[in-house]
C-alpha cells in the first residue's frame, strides 16, 4: 500500500515539474510574445536615451516617459510588466528563450537600418558622385 501511494505521489510530482511554465502562467502575466515585443521596445528606447547628451537624472526621466508610453501601446502597465518579468525570471529556460528572440529581433532591426543607411547618400556626397563619367 505504501509503495502504491509513494509511486502515485512521485508520478504527480514529476508530472507537475514537467509542465510548461508558459501554459501555467497565472492570470495577469503577459504572454511570452508580448514580453518579447515590450522588451524590444524598451531596449530601443534605452538605446535612444543613452545617446543623448543630458544628465543621468534627465535620461532616467526621459526613459521612464518612454517606458510609460511603451506600456500604454501594449495595453499594460509597469506593474503587470514587472510581475511578468519576475515570473519569467523564475525559469532560466523561459528567460533565455525570451531574450534569445529579443536579441534576434534587435539584430534584424539593426541589419535593416544599416542596409537602408548604406543606400542613402552621405550629407556631403552628391547623389551621382559614385558614377564614373566617361
Amino acid at each position: 500500500m505504501k509503495a502504491i501511494l509513494l509511486s502515485t505521489v512521485l508520478v504527480f510530482f514529476l508530472w507537475s515539474c514537467s509542465k510548461n511554465k508558459s501554459e501555467d502562467a497565472p492570470e495577469g502575466i503577459l504572454p511570452k510574445g508580448e514580453m518579447i515585443n515590450i522588451l524590444v521596445d524598451l531596449h530601443l528606447a534605452e538605446s535612444k536615451v543613452s545617446e543623448r547628451k543630458e544628465s543621468v537624472s534627465d535620461k532616467v526621466a526621459l526613459f521612464n516617459a518612454y517606458a510609460s508610453h511603451i506600456y500604454e501601446q501594449h495595453n499594460t502597465d509597469s506593474t503587470q510588466y514587472k510581475n511578468s518579468h519576475d515570473y519569467y525570471m523564475q525559469s532560466l529556460d523561459d528567460m533565455k528563450e525570451i531574450y534569445g528572440t529579443v536579441t534576434d529581433s534587435l539584430q534584424s532591426l539593426r541589419d535593416e537600418f544599416e542596409k537602408n543607411d548604406r543606400k542613402q547618400p552621405k550629407k556631403n556626397e552628391k547623389p551621382n558622385s559614385k558614377i564614373k563619367k566617361s
